[in-house]
């Protein structure tokens, strides 16, 4: 069964990998003239009217005249990318606008109902989270958990980009594993077709929270497709198979995420993180969480904290600690190239700062994830928003006071990133990485796990014995 999924698998990726380089040479080939005309969503998930899409940089003018969910179809000229913005992407000017109507009942128009929804709600739960923890506090534990840094203050923004911190906060599989494994234990009690029903609709809602991002639907996929496999199949499923049926699928939908360094950024990561763990023979909670799985997904849980039995809390924190340093530096090792390209450099302490907010990361995601759950409740009834906005008066005292603790961490925290952008601790710059240089880092990358792998697998068996 596995070999054929394998062989399946490498044909499919021909086909579709094809597919994709074909349509992208035809959307490439489509800027060739000086008005270009595209038709975007319009996500409105910022204070700014500029926007990303696949290689290219959008400036909507009059932006918050259109509601997040418009479907746009502009007309502009294309723009080479300016040096102030180290970025690689072409620049869009919009200079016509017109905005697409389609029937009630098609696709399209539900889609763009159901993200005005979720953009409006999305707003609601920031606006409370910074009148619960304060306007930097509630940005910065709103972005952990949901993705991105627009809404964060500009010098936040800075020092996130001096530290290096920037792939964390953007929601990858880490996050969805840690979402997953929380459910997990309240429906454990569940029949299995529940649990799969439960579990798929807070992959679809998480989903919606996030605006899409095609990291966050690749992680979703793959966390789906390896619920399927436990439930359905009954029993669990490669890792690394899943991650290549994800790829694929998702190339197939939309070629042009061949061209969003986010989703490689995610892909690239994760096959980091699974190639690590196999050629180490590592399996812990990091492993557990990055590929989207619990006991619930087929992975071993439990088994990934064998090593922790018997030893004292000294010794469980240095494990962990080891265990942090090494899939954070894995995945960093494996995103570097295109990091580097998409945010123009890259920061000498980002290997420790990384490390740093990871290990603090599972508590964070834990407590803004059962506060966005509250808050996303409490905002489906209109009554009760209307009832906590007119009463604020009433209620801050005592909300304050039951979240001093976090409060206090979240605005330290702010002001300890605040407090770095003075410095500018870039180790490498866009202009030292060339496409060949890009290809020799993976070919090094992976030639060193082959060597580390054929050493570990050595070494295990002079420990058994066997040579």
């Amino acid at each position: 069964m596995m070999k054929s999924q394998i062989y399946l698998l490498m044909i499919l990726s021909i086909l579709i990998i094809t597919r994709t380089l074909h349509k992208i040479e035809i959307y490439r080939n489509n800027f060739s003239a000086p008005q270009v005309e595209l038709e975007i969503l319009w996500r409105g998930d910022g204070d700014t009217c500029w926007q990303s899409q696949n290689d290219l940089l959008i400036y909507l003018p009059d932006c918050f005249t259109y509601p997040a969910g418009s479907y746009l179809r502009v007309i502009g000229s294309l723009q080479p990318p300016g040096d102030s913005k180290k970025i690689s992407s072409k620049i869009v000017m919009v200079q016509s606008i017109q905005p697409i109507v389609y029937h009630r009942v098609s696709v399209k128009y539900l889609f763009s109902l159901w993200w005005q929804k979720i953009a409006n709600l999305r707003r609601n739960m920031l606006d409370q989270l910074r009148w619960i923890l304060g306007y930097s506090g509630g940005s910065l534990l709103f972005s952990l958990v949901l993705g991105g840094i627009k809404n964060l203050p500009d010098d936040l923004q800075i020092g996130i980009h001096n530290l290096g911190l920037m792939y964390i906060f953007s929601a990858s599989g880490m996050h969805v594993g840690i979402l997953l494994e929380m459910v997990a234990k309240r429906i454990g009690k569940w029949s299995g077709l529940c649990q799969l029903m439960a579990q798929i609709i807070i992959l679809f809602i998480y989903s919606s929270l996030t605006l899409w991002r095609p990291a966050i639907i690749r992680s979703c996929l793959m966390a789906t497709y390896r619920l399927l496999a436990k439930h359905l199949w009954l029993k669990p499923t490669s890792p690394l198979l899943s991650l290549g049926w994800t790829v694929i699928l998702m190339l197939w939908i939309n070629s042009l995420w061949w061209l969003d360094l986010a989703f490689w950024m995610s892909v690239l990561a994760t096959g980091a993180i699974l190639f690590v763990s196999q050629a180490g023979r590592l399996r812990n909670q990091f492993f557990i969480w990055e590929t989207g799985g619990n006991e619930l997904l087929g992975g071993d849980a439990q088994g990934s904290k064998k090593h922790l039995l018997g030893r004292n809390f000294f010794s469980k924190i240095i494990i962990y600690t080891r265990e942090t340093m090494l899939f954070s530096l894995t995945a960093q090792l494996a995103i570097l190239p295109l990091v580097i390209k998409a945010f123009g450099d890259w920061s000498l302490v980002g290997f420790v700062s990384s490390w740093l907010v990871l290990w603090s990361l599972p508590f964070i995601f834990r407590l803004g994830a059962v506060s966005s759950a509250v808050l996303m409740i409490i905002n489906l009834s209109w009554q009760t928003t209307y009832y906590l906005i007119t009463s604020r008066g009433v209620w801050l005292p005592i909300i304050k006071l039951l979240t001093l603790p976090i409060r206090g961490w979240l605005n330290n925290f702010s002001q300890v990133l605040s407090g770095t952008g003075q410095f500018t601790w870039m180790l490498m710059s866009q202009d030292a990485w060339s496409t060949n240089t890009i290809w020799m880092w993976y070919i090094g990358w992976c030639m060193v796990i082959f060597i580390w792998k054929i050493i570990n697998n050595y070494w295990i068996k002079v420990k058994l014995g066997k040579l």
